[in-house]
């Protein structure tokens, strides 16, 4: 049913939630699943560019790198058989995963719910939402 899953994680507890749905759901169909971390840096646009400024982005990188690296451990630990891929990218992470569904041709994404509310929600955005609304693939929601 599923060929390409893509797996959004930002290395909360609940992305590892979402990863043993994704891995079943993936097992289960033969599926791969694509992880992808995004380390934001839009808070730095209009900014300018700083030693300390590269440092944070560059620090910001590393963890997204270390997420995704965590994750596909996790999976080829579980799930020797299915097949992993693993992206890091910086930038808004609503656009880059909207980006990765059209390029790689995503069937369904596996979003945990970071549990942000109120005014954390209203500064952020809320990266799911935005990828529900704008994306032609099917979304399950962990909780």
């Amino acid at each position: 049913m599923y060929n390409k899953i893509l797996l959004p994680t930002d290395g909360q507890a609940i992305s590892e939630k979402s990863l043993k749905h994704a891995a079943f759901i993936a097992e289960a169909s033969n599926a791969e699943i694509i992880i992808v971390s995004v380390a934001e840096t839009s808070f730095a646009s209009g900014l300018p560019v700083a030693e300390n400024l590269s440092e944070i982005i560059g620090a910001l990188t590393v963890m997204a790198e270390d997420n995704v690296k965590k994750a596909e451990q996790e999976i080829k630990e579980s799930y020797s058989d299915i097949k992993v891929k693993t992206q890091v990218y910086e930038g808004v992470p609503a656009d880059i995963i909207l980006k990765i569904i059209d390029e790689e041709d995503i069937d369904l994404v596996v979003f945990g719910n970071s549990q942000k509310s109120g005014f954390q929600k209203f500064l952020i955005g809320s990266v799911s939402d935005k990828v529900i609304r704008s994306n032609k693939s099917s979304v399950l929601f962990i909780k």
